[in-house]
């Protein structure tokens, strides 16, 4: 990945008329992917990108053929989180949220990765459930989309697993993971 400049942002505001706004960055690990979003976010729900990263460490590859995440892949994901950490903490995030996803949670050393991860980066992350990604796969439609009437499914399909939400004038009835990756 090639790193590009970044031009200056104020910190810690989203703009003129959103005052107290935090700048947070939210990472997400996944099978084929790690992405990084850094954004200000008002106390209101308000959302301003900031700036965003992405790297594609496939960090599944051979994880159906030996039930653990290769030392090649887990490298390159942390040369991608260090580099990740590193734009988070130059733009100001005050906050730094890291979750795992199917990679991760299916292989039989995953703890151990998140262990490299917290000495290689000062990051905590966290392997979230199935069921817990489909409902941040739901909030993060709801913020860009209305669902707030009739009935909707939120499919998210990452490398590893689908997720699915179902909801019902906003309310989100049932949340499913199953193991079917792009």
């Amino acid at each position: 990945m090639t790193a590009r400049p970044t031009p200056p942002i104020p910190h810690p505001t989203l703009a003129a008329g959103a005052p107290g706004a935090r700048r947070i960055a939210a990472i997400d690990i996944g099978s084929n992917s790690v992405r990084a979003i850094i954004a200000d976010v008002t106390a209101q729900g308000e959302i301003r990108v900031v700036d965003e990263m992405k790297a594609a460490p496939r960090l599944s590859a051979g994880l159906d053929q030996t039930g653990q995440l290769a030392e090649s892949t887990m490298q390159a994901a942390l040369e991608a989180l260090q580099r990740m950490q590193a734009l988070a903490s130059q733009l100001g995030a005050t906050r730094i949220e890291c979750v795992a996803t199917s990679a991760t949670r299916d292989a039989s050393n995953g703890t151990l990765f998140l262990e490299r991860i917290r000495q290689a980066t000062g990051l905590r992350a966290r392997i979230i459930s199935g069921e817990e990604e489909a409902r941040l796969s739901f909030r993060s439609a709801q913020a860009h989309f209305d669902l707030g009437s009739g009935r909707q499914v939120v499919c998210d399909i990452g490398g590893g697993s689908l997720e699915l939400a179902l909801s019902a004038d906003g309310l989100v009835e049932r949340l499913l993971s199953v193991p079917f990756g792009a």
